[in-house]
């Protein structure tokens, strides 16, 4: 019996446009070369069936895109999480320009309290776009970058834990794991298929971890490789 095959393909959504080593089309390759049975992409399964003008509203260009490309050929699912209070509803206008979220991201940009956090994040921020800025799709998918998206998410949940911030590391880790739990869903209806999941880069290091806690030795996790020289 084969085996159930897995690729968790991150992306850096609007990076793509300019990126010399990663473009949007180097994305749309993989896909043809992996060739999946089932395509998973971060738009809300709420979502996959809206048109053109209201996904390129809410969603990156990459996840639409893909699923135009691809819904004719394989099964293409929608695994995105975007918070409790719109499940099983359309994203309203201007909702995330209101959002608390938003507001509170904001608030921390101009908050001067919070000189320490800042200075960390920064650090941090510049070594994961130092990470993937000049490197091709298997180097930004090799782990590397998932170890320090690792380090600065448990440093945001270490250092907002006793302030009003914390609603932004809950949102954020509450959100991978809705993912991450969705991804699981897809793969348990679909077995002994191959599939790949194309999310941001950021979500990457806890789907793989979530996915080889609970498959354990099950599945394949098969690595991103190079199509270019």
């Amino acid at each position: 019996m084969s085996k159930t095959e897995v690729i968790i393909l991150g992306t850096l959504h609007g990076l793509h446009k300019d990126h010399k080593k990663y473009s949007y089309e180097d994305i749309f390759d993989l896909v043809t070369f992996y060739n999946p049975d089932v395509l998973g992409v971060e738009i809300r399964k709420e979502d996959m069936n809206q048109p053109l003008e209201y996904l390129s509203e809410f969603y990156p260009y990459e996840m639409i895109e893909l699923k135009s490309r691809f819904n004719h050929s394989m099964e293409v699912y929608g695994f995105d999480f975007l918070g409790h209070d719109l499940i099983d509803k359309l994203i309203p206008n201007n909702y995330f320009e209101n959002h608390k979220k938003t507001l509170l991201e904001k608030q921390f940009e101009h908050d001067n309290d919070v000189v320490q956090a800042k200075t960390l994040f920064d650090i941090i921020n510049q070594t994961r776009l130092d990470l993937i800025m000049d490197y091709n799709a298997q180097s930004i998918n090799n782990g590397m970058y998932d170890l320090i998206s690792n380090i600065y998410y448990k440093q945001m949940k270490f250092l907002f834990e006793n302030t009003v911030y914390r609603e932004l590391s809950d949102f954020y880790a509450s959100r991978d794991h809705r993912i991450a739990q969705n991804i699981i869903e897809i793969i348990q209806a679909n077995p002994n298929k191959r599939m790949v999941f194309v999310m941001g880069i950021d979500h990457r290091a806890y789907t793989i971890d979530a996915i080889k806690t609970f498959f354990k030795e099950s599945i394949y996790l098969l690595p991103v490789i190079n199509l270019k020289d």
